[in-house]
């Protein structure tokens, strides 16, 4: 069901808020936290935006509205309603990855992030994201995803040279982690694509 992954998506940030807020290295946490909270917030409301779209636009005359995969899978959109939806989806998926050039939490968060909660950031929160697009975004807009297929294998290259430049060049290991994460998801990304 889109809602309640939509629901889930969102609730994901209220412990790593707490997590990276209350426990992170305290010169850093409270930006850290900020800026984590408003690329990924931003990238939500994008999706829920594009989420209800779907869910109306998609719907036959005379029938009901429904978030449900499987019925949002058998309905059909336009190409162009299609390509608009997907850039929504496609922004708030690529934040929570995160891809270049939507990384920009990245690194302050790895920087701010206990241990622990480093790894649960890095193994979890980020593979949501590349989640979305195989069980959300493909099966719903197929038009959109081979329209966009070039689009995302550049950002998927670029990702991965970028993230691993930065990341051979980085003195901090959690930084090296951080942008060697952003590489590995463009690997991921381009599998997709």
């Amino acid at each position: 069901d889109l809602a309640l992954f939509i629901i889930f998506f969102d609730l994901m940030l209220v412990p790593f808020y707490f997590l990276i807020g209350a426990w992170g290295e305290p010169r850093t946490r409270v930006q850290a936290t900020t800026k984590f909270v408003i690329y990924t917030l931003v990238g939500s409301l994008l999706m829920l935006v594009g989420a209800i779209a779907l869910a109306v636009l998609s719907t036959p005359a005379g029938g009901d509205i429904s978030f449900a995969l499987a019925d949002l899978e058998e309905r059909s959109l336009g190409e162009g309603t299609q390509q608009w939806i997907f850039l929504l989806f496609a922004v708030a998926f690529l934040v929570k990855a995160p891809l270049f050039p939507l990384h920009g939490w990245r690194p302050d968060a790895y920087l701010a992030t206990p241990i622990p909660v480093l790894v649960l950031l890095s193994g979890v929160l980020s593979k949501v994201g590349v989640y979305g697009f195989l069980r959300v975004v493909l099966p719903t807009m197929p038009d959109a995803s081979e329209h966009f297929q070039a689009l995302m294998l550049a950002a998927a290259v670029v990702s991965i040279l970028y993230g691993s430049v930065l990341a051979f060049s980085q003195d901090n290991a959690r930084l090296v982690v951080g942008y060697s994460s952003v590489a590995q998801l463009g690997f991921i990304v381009l599998g997709i694509f």
